[in-house]
């Protein structure tokens, strides 16, 4: 029943966006509100022009009451803007903005226990909008990527990624990067997501702060990416107290980066190494 619920609600939206019906919807308590003021206003000029009508002749009077008996009171002609807009059957279409925004956070925020009848339904959801080729915001594939690591499904979160249940983003790599901590192919399934999308500058921050120094490097020179301070391998490279590393990474920047020589981080690493390298002289 959830499942053949989503369906209509989201074939419902997908077919208002075509009509134009969910966009009209949108403006119709707006509408209504201007209608009425057009209304009062009538009345009152209305009411403004009665004194002269009782100045008319009788015989007037009587045809304009005869006329006014004769006409159709059931005429569509004479029915009003809120009515006619009341008669229309309502649509059950919501979209998916709105389903994250009104159903399924404000349900994960009060959501204790196990969620896998929950996850379940997101799933379907997200099926239901794919089957009508609906984008779906990444929030929703975040929220689900969230309780399913809450409930450390990792293997079934593992197949949603690589069966593309849930699509890659950048907001989708990086939450699997911070559910990664506590699982390491989930890790490394974040870090594909970043090179796949071609992310380099995130993604080589990421290989630096797993520790991964001169694949990092390698990875930038490759990819020339020149976003990333020299400064954040060098300070790295230092915390290792790896003398070998430290050079590496100033050989690497000195070769790399147009000017670098010429900079503080340059100076200071290079008087740092040099310090290191005389230590293990002595």
């Amino acid at each position: 029943m959830v499942a053949k619920a989503i369906e209509v609600l989201i074939a419902s939206y997908s077919q208002s966006l075509k009509t134009g019906s969910y966009l009209k919807g949108i403006k119709d308590t707006e509408d209504n509100v201007q209608f009425k003021s057009i209304k009062t206003n009538r009345k009152v000029n209305k009411e403004k022009l009665s004194g002269g009508a009782e100045s008319s002749s009788t015989e007037v009077h009587t045809s304009s009451s005869q006329s006014q008996h004769l006409r159709p009171t059931n005429s569509p002609l004479n029915a009003s803007v809120s009515e006619r807009q009341e008669s229309e059957v309502t649509s059950p279409a919501i979209s998916p903005d709105e389903m994250y925004s009104l159903v399924f956070a404000p349900v994960e925020e009060e959501m204790v226990g196990d969620s896998s009848y929950f996850v379940a339904i997101i799933v379907e959801f997200l099926r239901s909008a794919s089957s009508v080729k609906k984008k779906v915001q990444p929030n929703i594939y975040v929220l689900a990527i969230q309780l399913l690591a809450r409930n450390e499904r990792y293997a079934e979160l593992s197949l949603f990624i690589i069966n593309k249940v849930l699509q890659p983003s950048k907001e989708v790599a990086m939450q699997l990067l911070e559910a990664g901590r506590q699982n390491s192919q989930v890790r490394k399934l974040g870090l594909d997501m970043l090179r796949q999308l071609s992310l380099h500058h995130d993604y080589v921050l990421q290989l630096v702060q797993d520790g991964y120094y001169l694949e990092a490097l390698r990875y930038a020179r490759k990819h020339k990416v020149v976003t990333v301070r020299p400064s954040l391998f060098l300070e790295a490279a230092l915390a290792s107290n790896d003398s070998q590393l430290l050079a590496a990474v100033l050989r690497f920047f000195s070769d790399f980066t147009p000017g670098f020589k010429t900079t503080s981080d340059c100076h200071t690493y290079n008087r740092i190494l040099n310090e290191m390298n005389s230590a293990v002289a002595v």
